[in-house]
């Protein structure tokens, strides 16, 4: 297909993969959108005419928003449907990267997104052990350079994986919920929003923005902000740590309401264990806070 053509077809709306004359190199595992934008950049063409002919869902850009296929994709891109729907990482934060998954080109590289990366639980490159960021031109930190990294990942990995199944799992989702909520009753933080501090310190890089989310929002992890997600996660793991056998000293600075939640939820489950736990722990936290 010529130039002239592919911009009449670009025009027309009815362009299909198998009529474009060049396209992208695709990584193994690589998200559609991914390609997809690596293949306008490669046709040099301009992003907003590529958007209208992609015509990407805004809540799925790995899927059209009216529902039809692109065309024949290559067999080596991932598919979003491995990733459970109240789990993906939401569509204005697919930008990760890991700086050792790259395809050279023209002297440059290019760093894809990985489907498997678009699981709110996902905090590091499977293959390289890498902590995902959002600058590729900076070397990322290892998981095995921290011992708390470690088990933060390894505890993630274990559960999206379907290794943690039943109650076990129930427990990791909604203590990831209480820990990525904001509890208060006007816009502000999420509950492990403090955490960002421990995330620096231990040499994790990830942009922060001042994001204020809705009370009781935003429903899921996805939805957090790089930082905000990996707070949410590493308070979730240690309030997990906190509630083992036996319970680790220090509890998640949380808010009333967050542990009011959770001794209800628990409560209402009858679990023999938890449920007591869970409400001694609510008899402690000081009722004056947020």
């Amino acid at each position: 297909m010529s130039a002239g053509s592919l911009g009449s077809a670009l025009r027309r709306g009815v362009l299909r993969i198998e009529d474009l004359p060049t396209a992208a190199d695709p990584y193994p595992g690589e998200s559609i959108y991914s390609w997809l934008e690596a293949t306008r950049v490669k046709l040099k063409l301009e992003e907003r005419d590529w958007k209208q002919w992609c015509g990407f869902s805004a809540e799925e850009p790995e899927r059209r928003s009216d529902g039809t296929e692109w065309g024949s994709l290559p067999l080596e891109l991932g598919r979003i449907e491995r990733i459970p729907a109240s789990w993906r990482v939401g569509a204005k934060w697919r930008r990760m990267s890991c700086t050792r998954c790259f395809l050279p080109i023209a002297g440059a590289r290019r760093y894809p997104v990985l489907i498997d990366w678009l699981d709110a639980r996902a905090i590091a490159c499977g293959k390289h052990r890498l902590l995902l960021g959002y600058k590729p031109d900076e070397e990322a930190m290892s998981v095995d350079a921290n011992e708390d990294l470690l088990a933060l990942w390894a505890w993630l990995e274990q559960w999206r994986h379907g290794q943690i199944e039943g109650r076990d799992a129930a427990l990791r989702r909604d203590l990831v919920l209480a820990s990525g909520r904001n509890w208060s009753t006007r816009s502000d933080d999420i509950a492990s929003a403090e955490l960002a501090w421990s995330i620096e310190g231990i040499g994790w890089s990830l942009p922060r923005y001042r994001a204020n989310y809705r009370p009781l929002g935003p429903p899921r992890v996805g939805g957090l902000a790089p930082m905000d997600r990996a707070a949410a996660l590493l308070g979730a793991y240690r309030a997990w740590m906190a509630l083992g056998d036996p319970p680790a000293p220090t509890l998640p600075s949380w808010p009333t309401p967050a542990w009011e939640w959770l001794a209800r939820r628990w409560s209402s489950r009858r679990d023999r264990r938890l449920g007591p736990m869970l409400a001694g722990i609510l008899a402690a936290v000081p009722r004056g806070r947020r």
